[in-house]
């Protein structure tokens, strides 16, 4: 028997169809709701937010990914942030519209610290 689990981002065959959680995200995106996904590790939570981030960007929306897990300063923070924003943004970026993304982006962002 082959073993269903695997220990990477779930795509195609092996992501188990979740389709009332990925309609409640994308409905909460389109809303512009903040979630926030809270689970044990290896639950899906990373391969959900994929499956749902590969939809939204069919509709034209931008989107930023950002795993936190392995930081270690506030710098570390700052920079992956960055990085993603960009990534997101995607290359190529028309320089004419890049910034009005980029704000689009930030005005939506709310930053919660513990």
């Amino acid at each position: 028997m082959v073993n269903p689990f695997i220990l990477e981002i779930a795509e195609g065959d092996d992501f188990c169809n979740r389709k009332k959680e990925i309609d409640e995200l994308i409905t909460r995106a389109h809303n512009a709701q903040n979630v926030f996904l809270y689970s044990p590790r290896r639950y899906g939570k990373s391969s959900l937010v994929t499956m749902v981030q590969k939809k939204l960007a069919k509709e034209g929306f931008v989107n930023v990914y950002v795993d936190l897990f392995p930081i270690s300063s506030e710098s570390d923070v700052i920079s992956k942030f960055a990085a993603a924003v960009f990534k997101g943004m995607g290359k190529g970026a028309d320089p004419r519209n890049f910034i009005d993304r980029v704000k689009n982006i930030f005005s939506r962002f709310i930053p919660f610290w513990f």
